[in-house]
């Protein structure tokens, strides 16, 4: 599921639907297709047990055009 006007309109917000306990997640954005991709030091989200994740992911649009957003995960430890 994604929201391209998450709260005012400044970021996007992304929830995924295939998230493994314990791993955790992030939104990087870039302004190219081709990265590099970078996700916010508070945007990352650590899975629960259960599978689900506690928030939505969430990245800032660039300036006017938007840019390209791609969801990434990494091993789960200390956030």
């Amino acid at each position: 599921e994604v929201d391209f006007n998450a709260e005012d309109g400044t970021k996007v917000s992304v929830t995924p639907s295939n998230v493994k306990p314990g791993l955790i997640y992030g939104l990087g954005r870039s302004d190219s297709p081709a990265g590099p991709f970078v996700v916010e030091e508070d945007g990352w989200v650590q899975a629960g047990a259960d599978g689900n994740l506690p928030q939505a992911l969430t990245a800032p649009k660039s300036g006017g055009a938007g840019g390209f957003f791609r969801v990434i995960v990494r091993a789960g430890g200390a956030l």
